[in-house]
């Protein structure tokens, strides 16, 4: 199945998207908020429960899982009035939310944050938002229509290496951004319920939501996609491991990105290319290399045979730095956010506007790949 897209379904593809007018509420909340957790595998217990049981903004007072005895053991540890639910429909009617967090398999997101809304309870809900930009729009609509808080977990919106990227091009050492490359690479083989479409799988849509969020402050906020291509290399199943894509930024910046789980040796985790220097970066450290256009001539253009083939070389005086990505200052985390949110009233940075143009983008790269399969 080397070279075949998992794409089904393609549509006219409207390479543009378009960036929405964002809304933002003041809902303010009796502290501590009183939080529930649907979904108690990879992501519910490390990415969520255990740094919302740290905060004291926070207390667990609800665990859901479908599993005899999961939501049972971790409610005996998760908080001292913690209770165990088999299912969300039990949770939503015990009234002992005020934000739930949905951490379940992806192809249950879209249905299960919809129950979570019309309920009129706030809701943290995993990536992928949804499978399609349709249903995406549909709960940023819905949290609208409810005046509730859609918070979609993507973290990197909140991590030291998208802070740490912005200062180093507002600093402008590397000249005019003009490119940036991504590579999010591993090998790694997988025949979980991740790898069928059915259950909506795969890179696009599991790891993709992650390097698209980081991308999207960097290229201005909007972008047209360019190219795209998705393939089933070596996993069980039916859905990509391998996803590669080109991407415009409005602010006239382009990336490359591939996300795969088909390579064996390490790459670059990020380049950015500069009209005066490069930076590569590898989440822990950062190496650049640039020069200070101040100490070198301008360039005049020789039209005609140089008179000394020495006049088309120079020596730049370029400077070297090796930097931490995180330098280890303490910022404000997704979790910590959501309380500034919710307690505070702070406009939000994981709105659903936002994580919404996320799908639609993941949704205009899945079409493209299809258009330029292999038949």
């Amino acid at each position: 199945m080397i070279g075949k897209s998992s794409v089904d379904n393609p549509q006219e593809v409207d390479r543009h998207v378009s960036s929405p007018v964002q809304i933002f509420m003041t809902i303010h909340h009796p502290s501590p908020i009183r939080v529930g957790i649907v979904g108690l595998g990879r992501a519910g217990i490390p990415l969520h429960l255990e740094p919302l049981r740290s905060l004291p903004q926070f207390e667990i007072t609800a665990v859901c899982d479908p599993l005899p005895g999961k939501a049972r053991s971790v409610a005996e540890t998760a908080g001292r009035n913690a209770r165990a639910f088999a299912t969300l429909a039990e949770l939503l009617a015990s009234g002992c939310c005020d934000l739930v967090v949905i951490a379940t398999p992806s192809q249950q997101h879209y249905r299960e944050a919809k129950a979570v809304l019309d309920a009129g309870v706030d809701c943290i809900l995993e990536k992928p938002m949804a499978g399609t930009g349709a249903e995406a729009r549909e709960l940023a609509a819905l949290a609208k229509e409810k005046g509730r808080h859609l918070f979609v977990h993507h973290q990197y919106l909140f991590s030291d290496e998208l802070l740490f990227l912005q200062e180093i091009i507002a600093s402008g050492r590397l000249g005019e951004i003009f490119h940036i490359e991504a590579f999010w690479c591993s090998y790694q083989r997988r025949w979980d319920w991740q790898t069928l479409r059915a259950n909506k799988g795969g890179q696009l849509l599991n790891t993709c939501p992650h390097i698209i969020s980081l991308l999207l402050p960097l290229l201005g906020g909007d972008l047209d996609v360019e190219s795209a291509d998705l393939r089933l290399i070596k996993d069980a199943g039916d859905t990509e491991d391998h996803v590669r894509f080109s991407l415009r930024g409005r602010n006239g910046i382009t990336a490359s990105a591939m996300v795969t789980s088909v390579c064996a040796l390490p790459m670059p985790r990020l380049t950015l290319f500069g009209s005066r220097g490069s930076l590569q970066e590898n989440f822990v450290e950062a190496k650049l290399r640039y020069y200070d256009a101040a100490a070198v001539p301008a360039l005049s253009v020789i039209d005609g045979a140089a008179p000394e083939s020495s006049l088309l070389r120079e020596e730049l005086p370029w400077q070297e730095e090796a930097l931490p990505v995180c330098p280890g200052q303490k910022r404000e985390t997704f979790h910590e956010h959501v309380a500034s949110v919710l307690l505070k009233g702070v406009p939000s940075r994981a709105n659903a506007d936002e994580a919404a143009r996320v799908v639609e983008i993941l949704e205009t790269i899945g079409q493209l790949a299809h258009r330029h399969a292999p038949a």
